[in-house]
């Protein structure tokens, strides 16, 4: 037997109007009677007991049906998605990422180079060629003595500069390579010094003559013949404020 739910507060209201309709109906055709309760008994009571009790059942009426006559669901054995789609294999989920990435906008994929495609660099026998090659500006002169060729990157060279600063002013020179210096070949390109492997001295005293050596970071071109040198700023000395110095017309190995 199923059960009535009351959920509603017109279930209540029904539920009450179901009995107290009941009740009049059953004192009104003098079937129970109630000595502390006065009901008279007759075809107006019997009448609006039965308006009740049918109004009551109205309000119950619809929990009645959910009661018995409850909704029925139908389902089918419609396949999933995860049923449908098989799942890729190992080269399949490459090609899709592979394919996904493509197709994205905001990713792009950079092949990095394989052992085969890194540029080796070589260790040369030593060729050099002589100078010197001078440059001055006032009383500080740049001597090139020598052009080392240290080694190749792939087919290029890597050029190593022997150089002396000749201090003749009376204050100690600075000449920094890391954004003042730079070489040039005779094709226009542009070098700069390898800071970390280069031996240069940090201060040239005045009066006196310092050599060190300067490597370029860069590989030069077989075709270069000759270049030149120079740094864009002279540090330490008022005499020199604003001025540069550089070497042309040094021939490299």
């Amino acid at each position: 037997m199923p059960t009535i739910p009351l959920n509603k507060a017109t279930d209540y209201i029904g539920v009450f109007m179901l009995i107290l309709g009941l009740f009049l109906v059953l004192a009104g055709s003098g079937i129970i009677r109630i000595e502390k309760i006065t009901v008279t008994p007759g075809r107006r009571t019997l009448g609006f007991g039965g308006i009740l009790a049918i109004a009551g059942l109205l309000f119950l009426l619809p929990s009645i049906r959910s009661a018995f006559l409850p909704q029925s669901t139908t389902q089918t054995d419609t396949p999933s998605v995860a049923t449908l789609m098989p799942i890729p294999s190992e080269t399949q989920q490459t090609v899709i990422a592979t394919n996904t990435l493509a197709l994205s906008g905001s990713m792009t994929l950079t092949a990095s180079p394989t052992p085969a495609e890194t540029i080796a660099t070589t260790v040369a026998a030593p060729r050099t060629t002589t100078g010197p090659w001078t440059g001055s500006v006032g009383n500080l002169e740049l001597i090139v003595n020598k052009v080392e060729l240290i080694g190749f990157r792939g087919d290029k060279k890597l050029l190593r500069f022997y150089m002396t600063v000749n201090n003749q002013t009376n204050d100690a020179i600075q000449l920094p390579l890391f954004g003042y210096f730079s070489a040039i070949d005779n094709n226009g390109m542009s070098y700069e010094a390898d800071v970390q492997i280069s031996n240069w001295p940090n201060n040239f005293p005045p009066g006196q003559q310092v050599s060190g050596s300067i490597d370029l970071i860069s590989p030069v071109p077989q075709s270069v013949s000759s270049m030149s040198v120079g740094f864009s700023t002279i540090f330490g000395s008022l005499q020199l404020v604003g001025k540069s110095i550089s070497v042309d017309g040094i021939s490299t190995p």
